[in-house]
């Protein structure tokens, strides 16, 4: 992935939404898929990637396979 094509308001968006998803968990309690479902939220809200895109194409950009998309959704 290729993140340093997001604006810093882009960059603030994605922040605010990883924070806002895992906001009030104690430090290292939040399972491993919430983290990956907010980080794949905070991707869609900053603009990197369209929730209306292909799951194909979101796997390739991601690096996963499209089942694993398919989860995410």
């Amino acid at each position: 992935m290729e993140l340093n094509s997001l604006s810093d308001r882009d960059k603030l968006t994605f922040a605010n939404t990883v924070l806002r998803r895992i906001d009030g968990h104690p430090f290292g309690s939040v399972p491993k898929r919430e983290v990956d479902v907010a980080l794949f939220a905070a991707l869609v809200d900053a603009g990197y990637l369209d929730a209306d895109e292909p799951q194909f194409s979101l796997s390739r950009k991601l690096g996963i396979t499209p089942g694993r998309v398919r989860g995410l959704m």
